[in-house]
């Protein structure tokens, strides 16, 4: 018996791939506090909710029902900026300053850290030694524009400044972007104030759905997470909005562009390279939108990191992580990582990517040495599997066929021999010590089913007509080999025959069985056998009405039709029914036959009756009536 040798690659020479490690860096999971200090140890928040990082790695987090404005410093410690966790609005330095439920942050070129006071309806500036200002808003709720607290804003949410100094605001209940220049002269940059709903296009004519996170990607276009619209927009330097991921749906969907379906997407992110991550809220995870093209137009939407759907708290890589609402996300290009505030699980994460080897899963000694994984390998029931993992040098193995484990140990090989179904999916997950590695899915095609039938197109025939045409259904086309009994031995060599679609004539009354074994490239063997399939009836000439008990209607030219047989038959009606009485053929010609449809569509693959009244050429009535099949 052939041997298959499937060998599954884990080089870690030569395949690495970028990898995205999850860390808790500050905070204890879902606990709610204010406390300072070591921030593993003892630190704890309370929803923090928004995240700024400046160049030195300084992370500062709007502590959202904290009422503070916090800061974790790379030596791994934690302290309080500004606030003193009670609910207000006042200026001050430290503790001395009060903010109302302050939803995002952002590090300004200037050196200050702003600070969106949302409760407050305020942009409120914060000097390095926590010495509070209000920048910009009255403290009324509007989308007012104008000179410093002659603005209003309707609970404020994302931020993002440019080189110039122009401060960007998503107002995130006015559903409009606004823009607040070092002098704070605030103005609308796109959408209506008050107006909520999703259109693209310049300026006022374009329309958002409570705008929630925003930053400026590397050619100074401003990249806006629109939350209830669950779509990515785009607001290019002269104000024209495009949508460039998600199609408006609540879901969880990859693919490129409007394909994509998000689920509250709350901030968004860029690195160096164009690339886009998104916090997606009720996802529970972050995405990435990679450009495609020189100049993107268009973005591919894929996991980054978390697992869809599911909350949690856990550290690892990739999907192996769970967040519990990303509610703000940003790209730190000095160790290039990414700082996320975990609003609900009151941590702050860190993602940092990690070379690591990559599973490449091949297939070899088969098919001729063919090493394309995405090439299925054909065997034959029974046949030794051998699956081989390399390097052997990992921690374990785990082997899995159909999604099921059959093995898992440090062993890196595996012989399967005991296999039920006909495609068997084969995958290899091993672990180093950050975690698990995938392979591809091998594809296996168990081939104990080279066809489905065999048909002879006359099953009663005599001595007028003794010859019947034979042809298969559902044949492979891996097929080699034919070994036809026609079970009429008094034929002699006519008895047996090699191909395909043969015919025989059958030398005498009686009944007959009919057998057939077929063999593909592979070696592989199938057979049936048809006890008692031929009748053969000698006849004096008289009247014959037969109709066949199943014909296979599939458009390759045999046995397509549904004829009734007749010899001696003056005329006829044929009519045949489907199981609720319903007449779905009927002819008065014998060359007339039923195509398998109704009504302009192909009719069910099952029983139907027929009924068949005729008149002999000697006027003799005739009824007949019976079942017959569709087989597709």
């Amino acid at each position: 018996m052939k041997r298959i040798s499937i060998v599954v690659i884990l080089s870690i020479l030569a395949f690495s791939a970028k990898a995205q490690f999850v860390s808790t860096i500050a905070g204890q999971l879902e606990v709610d506090g204010a406390n300072n200090g070591d921030a593993l140890g003892n630190a704890t928040f309370t929803n923090p909710h928004g995240i700024a990082a400046d160049a030195e790695g300084n992370v500062y987090i709007a502590d959202r029902f904290g009422h503070r404005l916090r800061k974790y410093t790379q030596d791994g410690q934690v302290s309080t900026v500004a606030g003193n966790g009670i609910q207000g609005n006042a200026d001050g330095t430290g503790i001395g300053a009060f903010f109302n439920e302050p939803w995002g942050v952002c590090v300004g070129t200037d050196g200050f850290i702003y600070v969106a006071d949302t409760r407050n309806n305020l942009i409120r500036k914060v000097s390095p030694e926590g010495e509070v200002t209000t920048f910009a808003g009255s403290g009324n709720y509007g989308g007012s524009d104008g000179v410093g607290i002659n603005s209003s804003f309707g609970n404020p949410t994302g931020l993002e400044m440019d080189e110039d100094g122009n401060l960007y605001v998503a107002d995130h209940l006015t559903h409009v972007i606004r823009k607040i220049t070092p002098e704070g002269v605030v103005s609308t940059v796109a959408g209506v104030a008050g107006s909520a709903g999703f259109q693209d296009g310049f300026g006022n004519n374009a329309r958002f759905h409570r705008p929630y996170g925003l930053t400026l990607d590397n050619e100074g276009n401003i990249l806006v997470a629109d939350e209830w619209n669950h779509r990515i927009r785009k607001i290019t330097p002269d104000g024209y909005v495009t949508t460039i991921g998600g199609n408006g749906n609540i879901g969880y969907v990859n693919g490129y562009d409007t394909e994509a379906e998000f689920n509250y997407p709350w901030d968004i992110a860029v690195d160096e390279d164009g690339n886009l991550y998104v916090g997606d809220g009720y996802n529970e995870v972050i995405r990435i939108m990679e450009p495609q093209g020189t100049v993107p137009e268009s973005y591919e939407v894929s996991l980054y990191a978390g697992t869809p759907g599911v909350t949690g708290g856990i550290d690892g890589f990739g999907s192996n992580a769970t967040f519990n609402s990303t509610t703000a996300i940003h790209y730190w290009p000095v160790e290039q990582t990414f700082f996320v505030a975990d609003a609900y699980n009151n941590l702050i994460r860190r993602i940092d990517r990690f070379d690591r080897p990559t599973v490449s899963a091949f297939i070899i000694g088969a098919q001729g040495g063919n090493l394309d994984p995405t090439v299925p390998v054909k065997v034959c029931p029974g046949t030794p599997i051998d699956v081989i993992a390399s390097p052997d040098t990992l921690n374990n193995y785990f082997f899995y066929v159909n999604g099921n484990e059959v093995q898992a140990s440090p062993t890196w090989t595996m012989t399967l021999t005991d296999y039920d179904s006909d495609t068997l999916e084969i995958q290899v997950i091993a672990t180093d010590d950050f975690g698990l590695l995938y392979s591809n899915f091998l594809t296996v095609i168990v081939e104990d089913n080279l066809f489905n039938d065999f048909l002879g197109d006359e099953l009663m025939i005599d001595n007028s007509n003794p010859e019947v045409n034979f042809s298969l259904t559902d044949a492979d086309s891996s097929i080699t080999i034919y070994q036809w009994d026609f079970g009429d031995p008094d034929s002699g060599e006519d008895n047996f025959s090699s191909l395909a679609s043969p015919s025989h004539i059958y030398s005498g009354p009686g009944t007959y069985s009919v057998s057939l074994l077929v063999e593909n490239d592979q070696g592989c063997t199938d057979t049936l056998t048809k006890a008692d399939y031929i009748l053969y009836e000698f006849t004096e000439p008289e009247e014959i009405i037969f109709v066949p008990d199943a014909f296979t209607p599939n458009g390759d030219g045999i046995n397509d039709f549904l004829f009734v047989r007749g010899e001696l038959i003056d005329d006829l009606t044929f009519s045949v029914f489907n199981q609720w009485g319903e007449r779905v053929f009927e002819t008065t010609s014998l060359d007339t036959g039923w195509d398998g449809t109704y009504k302009g569509k192909d009719a069910s693959a099952c029983t139907y009756t027929y009924l068949v009244q005729a008149t002999s050429v000697g006027g003799k009535k005739i009824t007949k009536a019976g079942h017959v099949s569709i087989i597709r």
